[in-house]
């Protein structure tokens, strides 16, 4: 993330909170009888609240104002995202009275906005000193219309409003989850170093990009490396704590260098079920790149991008240095394959060199060549049902691609005639050799998607 990009984030959210400032802040003329569209909340200047306190039931929110943003006090003060502190403002000053229902306390409980009611969320702004400035509650959806109950805190008339609301109680929703976003494209070389070795991999001077030092009679298994590769390409997390506080055995390290210099370190670690990561950054320092009057246009780039890298990773490592990241599984276990994952014995016999097959390909928004709208979560799951019918006693393969496949030949009812070694993907290659005539594979996984291969000939 460039310091241009940052800057960009950073006037961005100033210019929300200066919108919501002039939106908001300014006088309004009390009104002596209900009107549609009155907003509930009036007079509330967003530069004075210091911090917003949100209930619901057991779970709390407590966003404070820290020098230049907000952070998330049930999360040890973790910064919290700008954008949605803004645009949490923003919501609650917009939320328009559609109807007045009630005034008598008696029906709190009935729409939801009882503070002791399970359905109620209630939301407090604070000023200095956590001097209440103003609140609401939020109950249930209205009968009427789109929108719900609401009432301000300390007034006992309840309205309903034109639009629906909702709001979080999940400390979690008001951090930003994305930890590391890398183009694959930066990538010059991965190392994952465990318990059990060590595995490189990098791009070539023809761009291509291969695991490397494989041992004598080993060879990459499939494309798995491929995706340990672009692991960084969309890191998040799922949950943080302080370091001091959580302190698991790191047991392996995931280091991608990009092609400024800049280079990411994530060490990981199991504990209970749950993955665990620790971030930094490094890049040469600024005093190793000396700028002069002769260098070129490029030469003068190149070295800007190494000050520039310097600079990322410095504040990179200072902003995650104090904190353990919770990640997903989906996630560890590409920064954490090892050498036995990645390798695979080279077959002792070759077998056929030439075979007959037909497949059924369930594509994803993101594959290569694929115009499929579904996600790869939702691709796989059909693959396994249409895997499923494949195999059924009387199953017609064909039938079963000319309505499921997302390939050319689906209207050949998946057929691929004959083809020789080295023609298909890898993974398709490796996984339509190893069947018998007849037998229909497991999910295949290839860039292009998910394969469901049978072989004819």
């Amino acid at each position: 993330m460039t310091n241009r990009y940052l800057s960009g984030l950073v006037v961005a959210a100033a210019g929300l909170l200066a919108c919501t400032v002039l939106l908001y802040s300014g006088p309004r003329r009390a009104v002596s009888q209900f009107q549609p569209g009155t907003p509930l909340i009036q007079g509330l200047d967003p530069e004075k609240v210091n911090s917003i306190f949100i209930r619901k039931g057991k779970d709390t929110v407590t966003l404070r104002r820290e020098k230049d943003g907000f952070v998330v006090e049930e999360r040890a003060r973790y910064p919290a995202d700008t954008r949605q502190i803004n645009e949490l403002i923003i919501k609650c000053l917009d939320i328009a009275c559609a109807e007045k229902v009630t005034d008598s306390p008696a029906n709190h409980a009935e729409l939801g906005v009882s503070e002791n009611s399970d359905d109620a969320v209630s939301v407090t702004f604070r000023g200095q000193d956590d001097t209440p400035l103003i609140g609401f509650i939020k109950g249930k959806s209205a009968e009427r219309g789109l929108g719900v109950y609401v009432r301000l805190i300390g007034n006992n008339t309840v309205y309903s409003t034109e639009k629906y609301l909702y709001i979080s109680a999940a400390p979690m929703d008001y951090v930003e989850k994305k930890l590391v976003s890398v183009k694959k494209e930066d990538i010059v070389r991965v190392a994952v170093e465990t318990q059990k070795g060590l595995s490189v991999i990098a791009r070539g001077d023809d761009g291509s990009i291969a695991l490397q030092d494989i041992p004598e009679g080993k060879r990459a298994k499939g494309t798995d490396y491929e995706r340990v590769f672009e692991a960084l390409s969309n890191l998040e997390m799922i949950d943080v704590a302080p370091a001091a506080e959580r302190q698991p055995a790191w047991d392996a390290t995931y280091t991608c260098a990009l092609k400024n210099g800049l280079t990411y370190a994530v060490k990981t670690a199991k504990e209970n079920d749950k993955y665990y990561a620790h971030l930094s950054a490094s890049a040469p320092r600024v005093g190793e790149v000396a700028i002069t009057r002769t260098e070129s246009d490029e030469e003068l780039k190149k070295k800007e991008e190494k000050i520039l890298a310097s600079e990322t990773a410095q504040k990179f490592t200072a902003r995650h240095q104090g904190w353990v990241y919770e990640i997903s599984s989906w996630t560890a276990e590409k920064l954490r394959k090892t050498p036995e994952d990645l390798l695979e014995d080279i077959p002792a016999a070759k077998g056929p060199e030439e075979i007959g097959a037909s497949h059924i390909l369930i594509s994803y928004k993101g594959a290569e060549r694929s115009e499929a709208t579904r996600s790869k979560e939702e691709a796989r799951a059909l693959a396994e049902e249409v895997l499923a019918k494949a195999r059924e006693d009387g199953a017609d393969f064909a039938a079963l691609a000319r309505q499921y496949s997302d390939g050319p030949t689906a209207q050949n009812g998946g057929d691929l005639g004959t083809f020789g070694r080295g023609k298909m993907a890898p993974a398709f290659e490796e996984a339509a050799f190893k069947l018998e005539v007849g037998q229909i594979s497991d999910i295949v996984e290839t860039p292009f998607g998910f394969h469901i291969i049978k072989r004819t000939k």
